[in-house]
């Protein structure tokens, strides 16, 4: 994944990776049966980034990325779509 350094998570996670005219984007999913009700916590270090949008079910919050590094947590089934700026 173009500028990430390490990525941790607490279930099995699948990530893609998008760009478009520098900006670049992941689709983070928590790949779990999504009856067994396991949340995923997911920390993604990057090596640039100050500020991340995060959409989750249509519903967009912003999050500075601290430290290098950035936390989602997904409900089982779930996924977001994370969008860096620089």
């Amino acid at each position: 994944l173009s500028g990430v350094t390490k990525v941790t998570a607490t279930q099995d996670t699948l990530i893609g990776e998008f760009s478009k005219d520098g900006t670049r984007a992941f689709m983070i999913t928590n790949f779990v049966e999504p009856s067994t009700g396991h949340t995923d916590k997911v920390v993604m270090e990057l090596a640039t980034g100050r500020r991340a949008q995060i959409y989750i079910n249509g519903q967009m919050t912003e999050q500075n990325i601290i430290n290098n590094q950035l936390a989602v947590t997904l409900k089982a089934g779930e996924a977001a779509f994370v969008v860096i700026a620089e």
